[in-house]
C-alpha cells in the first residue's frame, strides 16, 4: 500500500490536516482517475488504520525473511 508518512512525534493537528488534505485528493476525480491509470485505487483512512497497515506489512515480511531465510546482497 501507499501512503503518506510523518516523522515521530509531529503534532496530532498537523496529522489531521495532512490526513484531511490527503483524503480530500482521494476524492477528487482527477487523482482517481491518475491512480486508475497507474492500476491503483485509492482506500482514504485514518492515521490509525494506515499505522495498522504498516504493522501488519511489517509482520508479514519479517516473518518471511526470517522463514526463508533470505539475505542482502
Amino acid at each position: 500500500p501507499l501512503g503518506l508518512a510523518a516523522p515521530a512525534g509531529t503534532p496530532r493537528p498537523i496529522v489531521d490536516k495532512l490526513n484531511k488534505a490527503l483524503n480530500t485528493a482521494l476524492a477528487s476525480d482527477e487523482v482517481r482517475k491518475r491512480l486508475a491509470a497507474e492500476g491503483a485505487e485509492p482506500a482514504p483512512t485514518t492515521p490509525e488504520e494506515y499505522a495498522k497497515i504498516i504493522d501488519w506489512e511489517l509482520n508479514l515480511w519479517s516473518t518471511l525473511v526470517k522463514e526463508t531465510g533470505l539475505k542482502p546482497k
